[in-house]
């Protein structure tokens, strides 16, 4: 629901469940991420993503936008500052790339997400809850994340104690294509996690201890 020129509320009802096939045993790499994160959870409808999008506008002229189910803006400002507030997930924002990115759209092996580099704060399904600031200028952005992270690893249940327990992404994006009449992007990603968490070193120490 578009408030008014530069603010909207947007809302994202789910459903999904299921085990997969032979509840993807004796796949080396399972072939879905979605699927197979925790096969038991509800079946019953949930909220998926929930928050107030607002827009600041730091120039006249515009550009524009797809309409998705993250923004139903026709147009926005060129120079802008974009604020987001409440349950989403981070790679709605943050590594969004044609060639691999969120596992909803995009048919993913768990041996890629299970090795990658970003370890971004998510419940089972994905979503967490935060604000993501994001400035976008004509050939450059940058973006910032404050989220929560889960009880437990992939675990449904959030630590709602930011002061305690929280998330930072950063993300620096320069628009520019390095081969003739293509368009290309370089994104430079970095996060920390805060959490109750085990540390490697002290479980390796304690297996070789027996």
């Amino acid at each position: 629901m578009r408030l008014n020129d530069s603010t909207e509320l947007l809302v994202d009802i789910e459903e999904a469940g299921g085990a997969a096939l032979s509840t993807g045993l004796g796949v080396a790499g399972a072939p879905d991420l979605d699927i197979v994160r925790n096969p038991l959870l509800s079946k019953a409808p949930y909220l998926g993503r929930g928050m107030i999008h607002k827009v600041f506008a730091l120039s006249q002229d515009k550009v524009e936008n797809d309409r998705s189910y993250l923004s139903l803006f026709d147009e926005l400002p060129r120079r802008r500052l974009e604020i987001r507030f409440g349950k989403f997930s981070l790679p709605d924002f943050f590594d969004v790339n044609s060639a691999g990115s969120d596992t909803h759209f995009q048919f993913m092996n768990w041996s890629v997400d299970n090795n990658g580099a970003w370890d971004y704060a998510a419940d089972t399904r994905g979503y967490t809850v935060g604000v993501v600031a994001d400035y976008e200028d004509r050939n450059w952005g940058f973006r910032f994340a404050e989220a929560l992270m889960p009880k437990v690893a992939n675990g449904i249940d959030l630590v709602w104690r930011p002061w305690q327990v929280h998330a930072e992404n950063w993300e620096y994006e320069l628009r520019y294509g390095f081969i003739p009449k293509k368009k290309g992007a370089v994104r430079l990603l970095a996060y920390t996690n805060y959490a109750n968490m085990g540390v490697y070193r002290d479980s390796i120490a304690q297996f070789v201890e027996g």
